[in-house]
């Protein structure tokens, strides 16, 4: 991905990966977190809406491009500070980027020819894509600089060179406040480091989001089940919801969206590279400089972990069923240092999204029965036959 996202905390090596942690760390935190409350509120309030003409004509619709266009939407404005909306032309061009971006990730595993640098440069200049590259660089580049000119400029006013972290109010501007201090932060690095959030953040969140809806619509007991626990914690005010709902509440709900991930797993591999020898338990030595792929989804269909892996079950991740299994066993968010540092951003996005979706519509689907046959692969998991709903208004 790097010829279109850069490098950055996704997949730098473990030094410039170690400094890209430390900068990011605090965008994640509890207090930042906080900060994003009114945004997942927005976006998941804008998202039942762009759904009502569907539900007013009783169209059965395909969801996804609609939770990624949202998704997209949101992501941008905490990274960057910035609605697509206000950004016109650039913003337009900005989001079909993104989207492009994702897709040429999937175009060089189908066809590996193209993954040598030069071979895909050329590609690259041949299909034009040179200039979605283009488009995909210039709006956090431009917003980057603008921002830069803004604290330069206020200086003379103000001996503070930068804001606090606690102070920021989007990442950019945490990004902004460590360039100062961390070696080797440039401009680029910081663009790098948005593009890699917001093109990842985006692609996975709509993926679970739509593929949880369409278990919803299948599984209507789950569905009533999941509502009803939304109705007994929530009032008819949204805004009376608040950081504790996406993070300590719903449980079912959170049971619900893990299975999900489970099961559609949005990363399907991940990988390492060992820097010592590795003695597992059967006496397997695992060279030092081993390259290691995990396959995610395949151990998320592992049957001596789940005792009816292709069966849509929530109570596969209730606290006793976890409490079985050997740690570790659950991948979707990686594991140990290197795991991802947005899973609390994700997860409360989602929860939030699902939330409004289910308070405010029934689900229901022409897709009576899910199966692995129904699955595609790139660099995520996705549904061949799409993902139909019929929304009904509550």
């Amino acid at each position: 991905m790097k010829d279109w996202l850069g490098i950055g905390i996704l997949n730098a090596k473990p030094e410039e990966w170690k400094k890209s942690r430390r900068v990011l760390a605090p965008a994640f935190s509890s207090d930042m977190l906080s900060k994003y409350v009114k945004k997942f509120d927005k976006t998941a309030s804008n998202l039942v809406e762009k759904f009502r003409p569907a539900a007013n004509s009783g169209e059965e619709i395909d969801v996804l491009l609609q939770i990624k266009n949202s998704n997209l939407e949101a992501i941008v404005e905490a990274a960057l500070g910035v609605s697509i909306q206000s950004c016109g032309k650039e913003g337009e061009n900005f989001c079909n980027s993104v989207m492009e971006a994702m897709k040429e990730g999937a175009v060089r595993i189908q066809y590996p020819w193209l993954i040598p640098h030069h071979i895909y440069t050329i590609y690259l200049k041949w299909t034009g894509k040179t200039k979605d590259i283009e488009h995909l660089r210039y709006l956090p580049t431009k917003i980057l600089r603008e921002k830069m000119d803004n604290i330069r400029n206020s200086l003379g006013a103000d001996n503070d060179s930068t804001d606090n972290a606690n102070s920021s109010k989007t990442i950019i501007d945490l990004l902004i406040s460590k360039s100062s201090t961390e070696l080797g932060f440039n401009e680029i690095r910081i663009r790098d480091e948005l593009l890699l959030m917001i093109a990842s953040g985006a692609e996975t969140t709509a993926l679970t989001i739509s593929f949880a809806m369409l278990m919803f619509a299948i599984h209507q007991d789950i569905q009533q089940k999941a509502y009803e626990e939304i109705q007994q914690l929530t009032t008819a005010d949204y805004d009376e919801l608040t950081e504790d709902h996406w993070t300590d509440h719903l449980k079912y709900l959170e049971q619900c969206i893990k299975e999900t991930m489970r099961m559609f797993s949005p990363v399907m591999v991940t990988s390492r590279r060992t820097y010592k020898e590795i003695i597992l338990k059967d006496n397997t030595i695992v060279p030092a400089n081993m390259f290691v792929a995990t396959f995610i989804h395949l151990a998320n269909y592992d049957s001596e972990l789940y005792k009816n892996p292709e069966k849509f079950d929530p109570q596969n991740f209730s606290d006793q069923a976890i409490k079985e299994r050997p740690n570790c066993s659950q991948l979707n968010f990686g594991y140990g240092p290197r795991s991802c540092i947005g899973f609390k951003y994700a997860m409360m996005s989602i929860k939030a999204q699902l939330t409004y979706i289910l308070r405010s519509y029934h689900l229901s689907s022409s897709i009576k029965q899910f199966t692995k046959e129904n699955l595609k692969t790139d660099l995520s998991i996705r549904s061949r036959i799409g993902y139909p709903i019929k929304f009904t208004s509550r």
